[in-house]
């Protein structure tokens, strides 16, 4: 991850932040994916 104080880029730990885009563009998915990704410890931007 970018850092400890960072849960996604942009995304400091322990601030409210807002995805806001039209519907159907997968903003659930990431919410999803980032969920999974905070409780698992693993990074999901590394390929």
């Amino acid at each position: 991850m970018s850092g400890i104080g960072n849960v996604f880029p942009n995304f400091p730990a322990g601030m409210v932040g807002s995805l806001i885009s039209p519907g159907g563009t997968g903003k659930s998915t990431l919410a999803l994916q980032l969920t999974v990704s905070v409780a698992s410890g693993i990074d999901m931007l590394s390929f």
